[in-house]
């Protein structure tokens, strides 16, 4: 058992070991960002602001809830064939961009509504004491 800790085999083999450790650590960082950067664009093309902005506005707090709950998935032509790690980083940057693209189309139509809704009261109150 000595001879084996001494050997060169040993110290070879341990040598690899901690080098191939060096690679994987600092390999999937190089991608991580390009993977991202890939599925941000892909979520702010494939997201629909007016859908957002018409459920913000027709639903008002529903609309907003809508937003913050449903997680779109990426389009499987972009993931096909890839490994798992890209999928997983590119499917968790897809769902925050688009996450983040609906609760702020959603924000803005329910605000719009709101603003409309505050008109209509202005007005019918002006008129209403305009009359009188």
């Amino acid at each position: 058992m000595k001879f084996f800790r001494e050997s060169s085999i040993m110290r070879f083999v341990t040598v690899l070991a901690l080098a191939s450790l060096m690679f994987v650590t600092t390999a999937p960082k190089a991608y991580s960002a390009e993977t991202c950067e890939d599925a941000r664009q892909a979520a702010s093309s494939k997201t629909s602001s007016v859908l957002w902005f018409g459920a913000g506005c027709l639903l008002n707090g529903l609309g907003v809830l809508g937003a913050y709950v449903i997680k779109p998935d990426p389009p499987m032509t972009s993931i096909v064939g890839k490994d798992a790690m890209y999928v997983a980083k590119y499917t968790d940057c897809y769902q925050d961009e688009a996450s983040s693209i609906q609760t702020k189309w959603a924000w803005i139509g329910c605000g719009a509504s709101v603003a409309v809704y505050v008109l209509y009261i202005v007005a019918v109150v002006g008129v209403v004491s305009s009359s009188m």
